[in-house]
């Protein structure tokens, strides 16, 4: 059993949370059906056997889009009260990341949703970034007290709390 733990790692060495996120490119059973016939043939299947799999049923996820909160500000009144300059600025270039994280979720999603490990939601919202492409609940609560210290104050009413 540790020997296949280990294969399975292979196929995604730099994080396994990168298979959660693949989108299927066919129904579950078909898949489902096609892995135990892949593991009939082979019980103990190699990383390469593991990765040709992944590659041939599972696809990248794009089911997010960028999104511009329509709210938004490039120069919210908050940070005039702020009298030192480079702390001014900071706040003001902090304030633009808020396009760069701003998402939305693609209609495919909701009308696929068996297709798909995310969530439908309708709304817009931030993700927090790096890998992580979704919407995290602690991590919107922060969000949130950033969007309505930013007057993003639409924006954060419809955000999922």
């Amino acid at each position: 059993m540790n020997q296949k733990c280990k294969v399975i790692g292979n196929v995604f060495p730099n994080d396994s949370k990168s298979f959660v996120d693949l989108k299927l490119k066919q129904p579950e059973d078909v898949i489902l059906a096609k892995f135990r016939a892949l593991l009939t043939n082979n019980a103990d299947p190699d990383t390469t056997t593991l990765t040709n799999f992944v590659n041939e049923y599972f696809e990248a996820g794009n089911e997010l889009q960028v999104w511009s909160p329509p709210d938004f500000t490039s120069n919210p009144s908050i940070e005039n009260k702020i009298s030192d300059a480079k702390y001014r600025q900071f706040a003001l270039d902090l304030n633009q990341i808020w396009k760069e994280l701003g998402r939305i979720v693609k209609q495919d999603v909701r009308d696929n949703p068996q297709l798909y490990s995310l969530i439908y939601t309708p709304n817009g919202f931030f993700i927090p970034g790096g890998r992580f492409r979704e919407l995290y609940y602690w991590d919107t609560y922060w969000i949130v007290q950033g969007k309505i210290g930013n007057r993003l104050c639409n924006c954060a009413r419809y955000s999922p709390l």
